[in-house]
């Protein structure tokens, strides 16, 4: 189970990686990504700033599985022996977190690739599948 939220954590960048590429090389996408950057180089310093900070910490939530995996795959190893309820209520929130991180990847890789037919297909704000749920 400890290998198995790093496994899910690369596996998730193998996504995001697959669907930003995809986005990158697109013909539509050029035009829309000089328009943000003509508005973004306008934009103060302390908005700038406020977003750093927030997606920065969005993306440490995103990492704190891996971390909390890291400890208890260096606990394994160093032979540190726990036993009785807390390891129990350990590996029962691991488990949790595993299936959930599990269930978002799916969810996240089903609505991205309804959002990429409907706009190879049409274009526009997709208000169907997934996204219909959001």
């Amino acid at each position: 189970n400890t290998f198995a939220q790093p496994c899910l954590s690369l596996l998730y960048g193998v996504r995001l990686f697959a669907f930003l590429w995809r986005r990158q090389t697109s013909v539509g996408y050029a035009a829309k990504m000089a328009e943000l950057q003509a508005k973004t180089a306008s934009m103060p310093l302390t908005s700038k700033c406020i977003i750093v900070g927030s997606v920065g910490t969005l993306i440490a939530g995103y990492m704190a599985p891996l971390f909390y995996a890291g400890t208890c795959i260096v606990s394994r190893l160093s032979g540190k022996k726990e036993e009785g309820e807390r390891t129990s209520k350990k590996y029962f929130v691991s488990n949790i977190g595993l299936g959930l991180a599990t269930l978002g990847l799916i969810i996240e890789t089903v609505a991205d690739e309804q959002k990429n037919l409907y706009k190879s297909a049409s274009g526009g704000l997709m208000e169907s599948g997934l996204y219909s749920l959001a």
